[in-house]
């Protein structure tokens, strides 16, 4: 299974403007996305592929996912009848089926995940990765647009469970401030909120252990990106580092207090295993 980022961005044809959002809802009602048949990506796509919807620019944001259920196939008179609407606009060369859609009540930003976008390497000029209409991402790219806000909420619960004691113990020793950037987060009860994140993670493949030294107190937005690797601490100077090399937080140092027995063989585990990887 591959996974894409279909780009949708707002047309004028025969001096009438259809918008993105036009485009989109006409071929979610179709379950039918139509491409040109002489786009240079459109055999790469398969049956079973995932896609995830973008609007280009002024929008910049993700609206949805579906499944495709086919591949690239050139339509056939009826077929340009039934998507073509009588207009010929919207009247295909060709496309691929689709099916599991699911449109989103509330779209997604680029601009929050672009320094945790793996397939944007040009993190100034991120349009540049999203032009020709179809952009093939990987996995963890497609979850970390997709999956994020869900994956997040399933794993607080369990987090507060594994670890209560040990979490509660460090987080009061630095007041429930990130080490990152200092924050902590103020509850209508007037007591904090922070979250606790281990550099080796518990169980599966990495096996970390659940202990202090294996342990440091973030906020939830710091916590997504050492999640992700996109945010690691060198154990030789105690300083921050960014996939994002324009990032505020980019070598920055990080808060240590003297009783935090943080191990810096938990800190390269993480850098060698999470942040490079």
């Amino acid at each position: 299974m591959n996974y894409w980022i279909f780009t949708i961005k707002t047309h004028i044809f025969e001096g009438k403007t259809y918008t993105a959002e036009d485009i989109y809802n006409t071929r979610m009602d179709d379950t039918f996305w139509a491409v040109k048949k002489n786009h240079t990506q459109r055999k790469r796509p398969s049956t079973g592929d995932e896609v995830v919807f973008y609007f280009g620019k002024p929008e910049e944001v993700f609206v949805g996912t579906a499944v495709l259920k086919s591949q690239f196939k050139e339509s056939v008179k009826s077929e340009k009848e039934k998507y073509g609407h009588g207009n010929p606009f919207y009247t295909p060369d060709g496309g691929f089926e689709l099916g599991d859609i699911d449109r989103w009540q509330k779209r997604k930003p680029i601009e929050e995940m672009i320094g945790r976008l793996h397939f944007i390497k040009n993190k100034q000029e991120f349009w540049v990765h999203l032009q020709g209409g179809i952009t093939e991402i990987l996995v963890k790219d497609f979850e970390i647009i997709t999956q994020e806000g869900i994956e997040r909420a399933k794993n607080i619960t369990y987090r507060v469970k594994r670890d209560a004691n040990l979490s509660n113990k460090i987080k009061l020793l630095y007041q429930n401030k990130c080490q990152i950037c200092g924050e902590s987060i103020k509850l209508k009860t007037d007591s904090y909120y922070s979250e606790v994140h281990h550099l080796q993670p518990l169980g599966g493949e990495h096996k970390g252990r659940d202990s202090e030294e294996n342990m440091i107190v973030v906020c939830p937005n710091h916590h997504v990106e050492f999640d992700y690797g996109v945010i690691a601490i060198n154990p030789e100077t105690m300083e921050s580092t960014h996939k994002d090399s324009n990032n505020h937080f980019n070598n920055k140092r990080v808060i240590i207090n003297p009783k935090h027995k943080l191990s810096p063989k938990f800190l390269k585990y993480h850098i060698e295993k999470i942040f490079n990887d």
